[in-house]
């Protein structure tokens, strides 16, 4: 299966919405576990699903998850079946559409604004007894070392027939994370951000590291000299 990504950019936003301010907390939060799709690249640009990778990759997302909303009441695992997985997917990428649809960051609050929890959702969490839900969407890709050197390669010939004036650089790997944390009291989405950054998509530090600044104001909070910790 050939894949879509952007191969370059960073974007860590401080969130793209939020109503929950910062403090201590009691809500009873439940996490599904996260669509992961990593893709790997071995000729040229072409990108290609690696399900065993993707699989891997959820399984460390959720753990991860888990560790930073580890609070006085821990985060847990919601299990649910596939048909209701499915729909809470659906539902959410839907939602992200209309969110991109729009052009700045001011139109996409609005949307995440006036969304209302649909009565689907809401029931949902009743019976999971959980207050927040939160539900992860992550695409990444990365290279083989042959075709990374090839790659690079490619980059110096091209360097050498512009005398240096242009030398493109491989992008290695490139994660995304998206979170939506919908909140049964609020009847909305109380939170809600986006992180790309080039890292491996598939190393759990690099992947805690990222869901660290993804969470930042809401589970997470670092200090003064990075240092990643729950709030």
């Amino acid at each position: 299966m050939l894949l879509t990504f952007q191969l370059t950019g960073r974007v860590t936003p401080k969130y793209i919405h939020s109503e929950i301010s910062t403090g201590k907390r009691t809500e009873r939060i439940g996490i599904l576990k996260p669509i992961s799709l990593i893709g790997v690249i071995e000729q040229g640009n072409k990108v290609y699903l690696d399900s065993t990778l993707s699989n891997q990759t959820k399984e460390v997302l959720l753990v991860n998850t888990l560790k930073i909303t580890d609070r006085e009441i821990p985060g847990k695992e919601v299990h649910v079946d596939t048909a209701t997985y499915s729909y809470v997917y659906r539902h959410i990428m839907t939602l992200a559409q209309k969110q991109y649809a729009q052009k700045g960051m001011k139109n996409r609050h609005l949307v995440l604004q006036n969304y209302i929890l649909p009565d689907t959702l809401e029931a949902l969490m009743k019976e999971q007894e959980v207050d927040q839900l939160v539900v992860t969407y992550h695409k990444g890709f990365t290279r083989t070392k042959k075709n990374y050197a090839n790659q690079n390669l490619k980059g110096l010939g091209v360097g050498l027939l512009t005398l240096g004036m242009y030398i493109p650089t491989p992008v290695k790997s490139n994660s995304l994370l998206h979170t939506w944390v919908l909140d049964r009291t609020r009847k909305t989405v109380a939170f809600s951000n986006v992180s790309m950054i080039e890292v491996d998509p598939t190393d759990a530090r690099s992947l805690m590291g990222q869901l660290c600044e993804l969470y930042q104001g809401l589970y997470t909070k670092k200090s003064a000299d990075g240092v990643c910790g729950r709030l």
